[in-house]
């Protein structure tokens, strides 16, 4: 006996019951689970650049996804200007993504691994919310003060469009 499940957004497989028990064959995912896609991701992605380096503007923006699904970090100058009003915060002489910045790179202005740990975490709060603005609803001043007291995106409950699971 064959059972068949078909939707878009699932693996292909098929059911098949016999006289030696039930078996579910599946289509081959060549990345595997997606937790285990995403550890490999978090050893192998931000890790391809000199560990002294910080990637500075670390946002979904900045992540560009292939035919195949593939994201991988890029950033353009141009794009920049597209999104300046939204993104970006003049501070002194330069614009500055004070949404996605950590508190110590709100203070010091200076961006460090550690710091495109916090844009990382920015990063999967916008996959989680199908990329809705940080901070929603706040300037770019209140944002930081929001931050620099000790804030985080979810301090103040779960995102807009966030599935109550996650």
């Amino acid at each position: 006996m064959l059972g068949q499940l078909k939707h878009f957004s699932a693996s292909d497989s098929v059911k098949l019951f016999s006289e030696y028990g039930p078996f579910v064959l599946m289509e081959l995912m060549e990345n595997g689970d997606l937790a285990t896609y995403l550890r490999r991701l978090g050893d192998s992605g931000i890790g391809f650049v000199d560990p002294s380096q910080a990637y500075f503007d670390l946002a979904a923006r900045n992540c560009l996804v292939d035919a195949r699904g593939v994201v991988k970090i890029g950033d353009f100058g141009l794009c920049r200007d597209i999104y300046e009003r939204n993104y970006y915060h003049k501070i002194g002489a330069g614009k500055l993504p004070v949404r996605w910045m950590a508190p110590e790179s709100l203070k010091s202005a200076y961006f460090t691994s550690s710091s495109d740990v916090w844009s990382f975490g920015v990063v999967l709060w916008e996959i989680a919310t199908m990329a809705c603005l940080p901070y929603q609803g706040m300037s770019h001043n209140e944002v930081i003060t929001y931050v620099l007291d000790g804030n985080t995106l979810v301090s103040s409950g779960a995102p807009i469009n966030c599935p109550p699971l996650l």
